[in-house]
């Protein structure tokens, strides 16, 4: 029983200096980090979104849509008078950034509702 005792005590004192070994064991390296700056983008209005004059129903409603080339139309209750002085636009913006990235704008999927201060426009 001493034997196997002192066999004991001898592989434990073994293993804990093993042990103890890697523990001591360490190593270490070096890497560069780089990184790229990109600019944000920069979105500047050009014109503001112009529907000119409209003249609506009472009683019935409707739309009035503004095309990217400043064209007009209308549906419903609502008709598009030429009388002077008339502007019409579509809103237009300068989009900047750094070349050759993709940038996402999205835009409303839901009516915009629009207020002159006291009526909604929808």
């Amino acid at each position: 029983m001493k034997k196997a005792t002192l066999l004991l005590t001898l592989t434990v004192a073994l293993a804990a200096n093993s042990l103890d070994s890697y523990a001591q064991a360490s190593a270490s390296a070096t890497a560069n980090a780089t990184a790229t700056i990109v600019t944000p983008i920069a979105i500047t209005k050009t014109s503001d979104l112009e529907f000119g004059n409209v003249a609506v129903s009472a009683t019935t409603g409707g739309t009035v849509i503004i095309a990217p080339d400043g064209s007009r139309s209308s549906t419903g209750g609502v008709t598009l008078p030429t009388t002077s002085p008339i502007t019409i636009s579509a809103a237009a913006f300068t989009v900047t950034g750094t070349a050759d990235y993709t940038y996402v704008i999205t835009l409303p999927s839901a009516t915009v509702t629009l207020t002159d201060g006291e009526l909604p426009i929808r």
